[in-house]
This record gives C-alpha cells, structure tokens and sequence, in this order.
C-alpha cells in the first residue's frame, strides 16, 4: 500500500516543527498547554496504535505494517486508525504550541493528507481482509473517539 500521503503529512509535521525558528510565534500560555497535552495523546496513540498492530494483527515475519486479520480490540475497538488520529492530534498540538499563521496552514494540509491516506488505506484493506473489514467499518468510526466510546458502551466490549 502507498503511503504517499502520509510521506506528504509528515513533511508538513517536520516543516511545522522548524518554521518557528525563523518567523517566530505569539505566546498564549493556554494554547501552549493544549498543544503539549495533545502532542502528549497523538504520540500515545500512535504508539499503542502500533504495538496493539504487532500483538494482535498477525503480521508476517518481514512486513512490519500489513496485518492479516482485522484488530477489534482495544484502541481499535473505539477507533478504526489510532496511528493517523495520534499523527493528527500531534499536528494540532504543534499548532497550538507554535501559534503562527504557517504552521496553522501546514497543519490544516497535513490533517487532510493524513485524512485522505486513511480513506484510501480502507480501500485496500476492504479488498485485502474483505466483508469482516467491511463490517469493521460499519461498526467503528474512522477519527472520532467520543462515538467509538459511546458505541463500545453501548456494545458492552472492550
């Protein structure tokens, strides 16, 4: 699978982190503080999101990124990519904590590269893992958390 625009959202990452250094940024303390508990939550999420991937996802001894059955459990059970959510939510904080004008725009492009990668990684996986991906998908929202919550309550399974 191509990660492409993936590959193109982390360059914007990488740029966010270094514009700063040479046009500056404003300094709201509050805004600071959100970025760096949500920097804090992006780099759990994409770690968990990874190390859930390796314990559950049967992988193949030389591939590192392509699971052979689908993961319910845990993160993966509220959200379908945990990986690109932290990759967000990393972006969002580094917004808030840099606070210009570049990073916010960087940012916006980033989350949408990241959205599209996910879009077309269901793709794949669908045509990959078939009608169980398929009603995966039915199941659990692709970002957002506070449903997969509510919808995990609702099912009683974790």
């Amino acid at each position: 699978m191509p990660k492409t625009f993936l590959l193109l959202s982390i360059f914007c990452l990488l740029s966010i982190l270094f514009i700063p250094d040479f046009i500056g940024s404003e300094n709201n303390p509050y805004l600071w503080i959100l970025g760096i508990v949500l920097f804090l939550n992006g780099t759990y999420l994409l770690i968990r999101g990874r190390n859930l991937l390796i314990q559950y996802g049967k992988m193949e001894r030389n591939n590192f990124i392509q699971t052979s059955v689908v993961v319910k459990r845990k993160l993966f059970a509220i959200i379908r990519h945990p990986q690109y959510l932290g990759l967000i939510f990393i972006l969002l904080g580094l917004i808030c904590s840099y606070q210009n004008w570049i990073d916010l725009d960087l940012g916006i492009v980033g989350i949408s590269l990241i959205s599209i990668q996910a879009v077309k990684e269901e793709k794949y996986c669908s045509t990959l893992l078939g009608d169980d991906y398929n009603d995966y998908c039915q199941l659990i929202p692709r970002f957002n958390f506070i449903t997969g919550v509510i919808k995990v309550i609702e099912r009683k399974t974790y």
